[in-house]
């Protein structure tokens, strides 16, 4: 049977933690969410699960390697090929060779001005079901970028990915960039872009939001074991609740609870 074909260009179809203890990290990340992994994969590519479905992957650091920990976000293209010569043509820094994964598919990273990385993956088969979180507790629901400069993000991103720009206003003028996929129905959105405080020096970076049943619980829970708090669970405009933590190994992420 002929599979039906599916477009994943421009939606957030994977993250992934780069960690330099993967035993801890598997432990941690186990209690806060349930996550599982199983040991056979552990020579080729290890996943974590909720239940039966893959919802995220990990990798080790190699010793000795600059690369911090970190989760990497994944947005899926149609043309990896045409989407490594917008990016570069904007000023993007290609991170690795275009990869052709087996049964996986085309994998690149590039770097923004800022330093940002963004992973763009071409899958093999868009069907799989792990590409499309359904933001139910224990599972990705958003991305955003933190950086210093938002309009430069916005313009890099657009060009790039191909993403509409949606503004929102927050608040007291603050103005928050949804980004969605050429033309997605009104209201739809995939990520957005935070500009970071004023003289907040932490490096720019991709930051996923996984969904949690308890904003509060969550996030103490990472602090018990011993992550960093960096914002506390804070309203969004009656939509939900969030926080923002870092893990032991001091990989960001945030966490969202939806009213």
């Amino acid at each position: 049977m002929t599979k039906p074909t599916v477009s994943l260009s421009g939606r957030i179809i994977w993250n992934e933690i780069h960690c330099t203890d993967f035993d801890a990290t598997c432990k941690f990340y186990n209690k806060i969410f349930g996550w599982t992994t199983k040991t056979e994969e552990r020579e080729t590519y290890t996943h974590f699960y909720l239940g039966g479905k893959a919802v995220g992957g990990l990798m080790p650091i190699e010793p000795g390697s600059s690369v911090r920990p970190h989760w990497a976000v994944y947005v899926g293209t149609d043309d990896i090929e045409g989407y490594m010569q917008r990016a570069e043509a904007a000023g993007g820094k290609p991170k690795m060779p275009l990869l052709d994964l087996p049964e996986t598919g085309k994998i690149c990273a590039i770097a923004d001005a800022e330093g940002a990385v963004l992973f763009a993956l071409n899958p093999t088969d868009p069907t799989r079901p792990e590409w499309i979180a359904d933001g139910s507790p224990g599972t990705f629901c958003w991305v955003e970028i933190l950086c210093d400069d938002a309009p430069a993000a916005r313009e890099f991103y657009s060009k790039v990915v191909g993403w509409d720009l949606i503004d929102m206003d927050m608040s007291k003028g603050a103005i928050y960039t949804v980004l969605a996929p050429k033309g997605s129905p009104e209201g739809f959105g995939v990520a957005g872009i935070q500009a970071k405080p004023v003289g907040d020096t932490t490096p720019s970076c991709w930051l996923p939001y996984i969904a949690v049943s308890d904003i509060e619980a969550s996030t103490n829970q990472v602090v018990e074991l011993g992550g960093t708090l960096r914002v506390p669970a804070t309203a969004i405009l009656g939509k939900g609740r969030f926080s923002i933590v870092t893990d032991p190994g001091g990989s960001a992420f945030a966490m969202y609870w939806s009213n």
